[in-house]
């Protein structure tokens, strides 16, 4: 009864999801594990060793196998199409390269029994919170949706384990309009020596003519331009004909090195490179 009293509040407010405990047994709280096929499925349970102040986090492990691909689910009704709703959810994470990319928080709209309506949305937006990272998004309902699957998701990361903790999903105000800057760079680099002078050039001259802007878009092949090297799908080539991994920049770069100075980070929100 008192559980019951405690959704009704909740929803009355917009809040639909708010939790930080978890049951012994996950699937009476409407959790399950999830996975395309049940070989690549990633091992989950509670850990009470581990959480943000309630008891215990949803855990997830690779379990050794390369292409483990899965994670929680959590089905959520009562969802209006067309309205916003904003997923708020902490996660840690261990044994992973790269956790952007194999940790993943996402929406997945249905209408009707299992049918999907429009496509999942993701969330990409994380700050830290001490050893935890805190994942915000914010999404509207797509045309026909009337539920929405929570998803916490574990991917290709065979060593890794993933705790989950404070997981919120509410209804909230559409966001006001407002113009959005978009910068990009022509230009192409002459005489340089290598990957790094490449980028460096580009760089520089974003600094020098973007001032403010909310998304830089760069050219996809910045690594390669004016240094007399070429992509190519293979490293069975002359040295001077890179492979694509190899004419690559670091994970996570731009913009997170030293050749972004912080003063000019600032100024772009975010970047991306244009393809074709």
């Amino acid at each position: 009864m008192i559980h019951f009293a405690l959704l009704l509040a909740l929803s009355s407010q917009g809040v639909l999801l708010d939790q930080s405990t978890f049951p012994e047994a996950p699937d009476s709280a409407g959790w399950h594990v999830v996975a395309q096929r049940p070989e690549i499925a990633p091992r989950g349970w509670i850990d009470r060793t581990v959480g943000r102040g309630g008891q215990g986090a949803l855990a997830l492990a690779g379990d050794g196998k390369a292409a483990v691909s899965g994670g929680w689910e959590k089905k959520i009704g009562g969802i209006e199409a067309g309205a916003w709703y904003r997923l708020t959810v902490e996660s840690r994470s261990s044994g992973i390269d790269f956790e952007r990319q194999r940790v993943v928080a996402r929406l997945d709209w249905q209408k009707g029994a299992s049918e999907r309506a429009g496509q999942p949305d993701y969330g990409v937006f994380r700050s830290a919170a001490g050893d935890w990272n805190k994942t915000v998004l914010e999404a509207p309902a797509p045309a026909g949706a009337t539920q929405v699957q929570v998803q916490l998701l574990l991917s290709n990361a065979p060593q890794a384990t993933v705790w989950w903790d404070h997981v919120r999903l509410e209804k909230i105000d559409a966001p006001k309009p407002r113009i959005v800057r978009v910068a990009t760079v022509n230009y192409r680099a002459r005489n340089t020596h290598s990957v790094a002078d490449s980028v460096a050039k580009f760089i520089e001259v974003a600094k020098l003519n973007v001032k403010h802007s909310d998304l830089l878009v760069l050219p996809e092949a910045i690594s390669i331009s004016g240094n007399g090297l070429t992509a190519w799908r293979t490293n069975a080539w002359p040295t001077h004909r890179l492979s694509y991994f190899r004419a690559g920049l670091p994970k996570g770069d731009p913009p997170s090195t030293s050749r972004w100075p912080l003063a000019w980070r600032n100024r772009v929100r975010a970047w991306a490179p244009a393809a074709g």
